[in-house]
């Protein structure tokens, strides 16, 4: 993979890849039990929701009355550990309260329910509570022990989870490898960089000096020296020494041992061009 983009040491891009076809694999029925710690094994079927859990959430969304929908999901998620709706409700009545420990341990809970349900709007919502909510705080770490188990334990991978703790380790969270966790979030973290070539950024931008196909395989380009970069929370920021204008060129390898699909992000505040050996994918 290789990009082009405007030189700018203040602008940040980040690379990830996410695999949109999957093989599908037969989970084997697990019960749900509770831990020690009150956590919940995966469980292959649907998720379950009861008259209560629906009314927890009828009183939240529907008639705003934040604790009608509490006590009711309480009393549901008490009966029933596996009622996702009664976590649903708890999860996003937390966050409305700031309340980061109980909306992160709703969050969790649900992930763990629901692994074999990922495509269930609430799973994955729960996933992305996690993911906005990963840091170096008390509330986070201590669901980092757990998030490690649920993700050890699945049959599949889980970027969205890997993306959390990967945004805690960034953060200062101990005891967590950023560049693991970053390749198994999808994002690149190993780059090769030459620039910035050209004078005018703008003008040169529709004018490559390095072909497509070239994957920055030589030492230098126009005096350039080809550096190689590690950036561990997967986000490619020019270091202060390199000039500011011109055009820079990146590339990037990843490889998939099956056939499908692949999406790819970058989130980037410049203009950008990406390139997948050697054809033009993407223009921003």
């Amino acid at each position: 993979m290789a990009l082009a983009m405007p030189a700018s040491t203040q602008n940040r891009t980040l690379a990830r890849l996410e695999h949109d076809s999957v093989p599908a694999v037969t989970q084997p029925r697990v019960d749900a039990r509770i831990g020690s710690a009150g956590t919940i094994s995966a469980h292959a079927e649907p998720l379950s929701e009861s008259t209560l859990s629906r009314s927890a959430a009828t009183a939240m969304f529907v008639n705003g009355d934040l604790v009608r929908a509490l006590q009711l999901a309480d009393r549901a998620w008490r009966r029933d550990h596996r009622d996702a709706e009664a976590l649903f409700v708890q999860m996003e009545a937390a966050a409305l309260d700031a309340d980061q420990a109980t909306m992160v341990n709703a969050a969790l809970r649900l992930c763990e329910i629901g692994g074999a349900a990922r495509q269930d709007p609430r799973v994955r919502l729960a996933a992305a509570r996690l993911r906005e909510s990963a840091a170096n705080t008390p509330e986070f770490r201590a669901a980092i022990p757990r998030l490690q188990m649920l993700l050890a334990n699945s049959s599949e991978a889980w970027p969205e989870l890997n993306a959390a703790l990967l945004h805690a380790a960034m953060d200062g969270a101990r005891g967590l490898d950023p560049v693991a966790l970053a390749h198994a979030s999808g994002v690149l973290t190993e780059w090769r960089i030459v620039g910035p070539l050209g004078r005018h950024p703008l003008l040169d931008f529709d004018q490559l000096s390095i072909s497509p196909n070239d994957d920055l395989t030589q030492a230098s380009y126009d005096n350039r020296a080809v550096e190689n970069f590690q950036f561990p929370g997967g986000i490619i920021s020019l270091p202060p020494y390199l000039p500011t204008r011109g055009i820079f060129y990146a590339a990037g390898h990843f490889a998939s041992l099956a056939a499908g699909a692949w999406t790819v992000r970058f989130e980037s505040a410049g203009a950008l061009e990406i390139y997948v050996d050697g054809k033009l994918v993407h223009t921003a």
